[in-house]
């Protein structure tokens, strides 16, 4: 359904997944609907999107050609969502840093984790 240039935002409401907001949907006086994703919700979805290999809308559905078969991504789209993540990874790191906080993923030299 195309929104009309002209409605206004009527309401909105979070989504939350384990605790954390990935999206929020906004409802429009036309009444139409569109679910608009945090970095961590966009994050998933393109770690989704690469494991799969196919497109997902922001609902989390497969899109679809017009003919009903999976859209597929591109080498192209697959690496920016790589660097996307990648991204999302050093600024996650860079955070811990600086906070005085360990990453996930650190290991002491005996092999065990923190």
């Amino acid at each position: 359904m195309a929104r009309n240039k002209n409605s206004t935002v009527v309401s909105t409401k979070a989504r939350k997944v384990n605790g954390r907001t990935t999206a929020t949907d906004v409802t429009f006086s036309d009444g139409s609907t569109k679910r608009l994703l945090t970095p961590c919700g966009k994050g998933a979805k393109y770690a989704a999107e690469l494991h799969e290999g196919v497109h997902y809308t922001n609902t989390g559905r497969v899109k679809t050609n017009q003919s009903g078969v999976a859209r597929r991504i591109t080498d192209t789209e697959a690496a920016y969502r790589s660097g996307y993540l990648a991204a999302q990874k050093d600024s996650a790191r860079a955070y811990k840093a600086n906070n005085g906080q360990r990453s996930a993923g650190s290991v002491r030299k005996s092999g065990k984790r923190d």
